[in-house]
């Protein structure tokens, strides 16, 4: 790592006020009793006192500075890419209402999920997805494939050492979203319910939320986990989120190509242009 000439500077003065402090400690040590000047000596000594902590202070002072400016290169660098946010606790209840949207502030137009299964979220929030659909949202659900002719499951599945296996846990995700459809169908909502199986694209969690902004542009919202392959995402798993303002960001002049956000959100429609929807019923 190159150090810039400010730093090396600063490494360099507090490298001789290191050296001077250990040779008056050293002379002091060495002439102990043969100093007949005792003002000589209490001086050296409280120059030697003031020597080590302004050495000690500097040293410290250095390290968190140089500790903090790599923190603002980084933060700069994630809100570059739309990350406002990083985790490793679950949603919160100001996540759960950016995501599903509120009454007072609107409901998104679209949700997105990729999970392997979905059941324990799908199931947590069942009422959440419900009130978003009523209100004109677009669910589209992606979930593993549970053919037995697909073995990305069985290996998934023996890695991560899954409680209930894959397959069921689809399944009851599966008839949540049969039953959300039902309800949508019945009660005339203006939203609806799509579900498609992935073969094996998948990487982590995705949960993403489409707002109009009223302006002809959307105002995405991205909720992302990375989980170790051996862990669910309910025991490990840490969760990265941000967001990406078309509007904000055409005027200025934010190339969203270096975006995260907009290209997970990119990532999941071409996966999901690749299968055939799910008969819900």
């Amino acid at each position: 790592m190159k150090l810039s000439k400010a730093k090396l500077g600063i490494w360099i003065g507090l490298g001789v006020a290191i050296l001077i402090t250990l040779g008056i400690s050293l002379y002091l040590i060495l002439s102990e009793g043969n100093i007949s000047d005792n003002n000589f000596k209490t001086i050296l000594l409280e120059v030697d006192k003031a020597l080590i902590t302004t050495t000690f202070v500097g040293v410290i002072a250095n390290i968190i500075s140089e500790n903090m400016l790599t923190v603002a290169r980084n933060n700069k660098k994630l809100k570059e890419y739309g990350i406002e946010n990083i985790t490793a606790e679950r949603l919160s209840r100001h996540d759960v209402k950016l995501m599903f949207g509120t009454k007072a502030a609107g409901y998104p137009y679209e949700l997105k999920f990729m999970f392997i299964s979905g059941n324990r979220f799908t199931d947590d929030r069942f009422s959440e997805i419900a009130e978003a659909i009523k209100h004109g949202c677009h669910l589209k659900m992606l979930i593993a494939n549970p053919s037995e002719d697909e073995h990305y499951l069985d290996s998934t599945e023996k890695l991560s050492g899954q409680k209930t296996p894959y397959r069921e846990q689809i399944a009851f995700t599966r008839g949540k979203l049969m039953e959300l459809n039902k309800l949508a169908k019945e009660n005339n909502w203006s939203g609806k319910v799509t579900l498609k199986y992935f073969k094996n694209e998948y990487r982590y969690n995705i949960r993403i939320s489409a707002y109009d902004n009223g302006k002809g542009s959307s105002l995405i919202r991205c909720w992302t986990n990375y989980t170790p392959i051996s862990q669910s995402p309910n025991s490990l798993s840490l969760c990265v989120f941000g967001s990406f303002d078309e509007e904000k960001s055409f005027q200025e002049g934010v190339n969203n190509e270096h975006s995260i956000i907009t290209e997970t959100s990119n990532s999941f429609d071409k996966i999901w242009d690749l299968y055939p929807e799910e008969d819900l019923g």
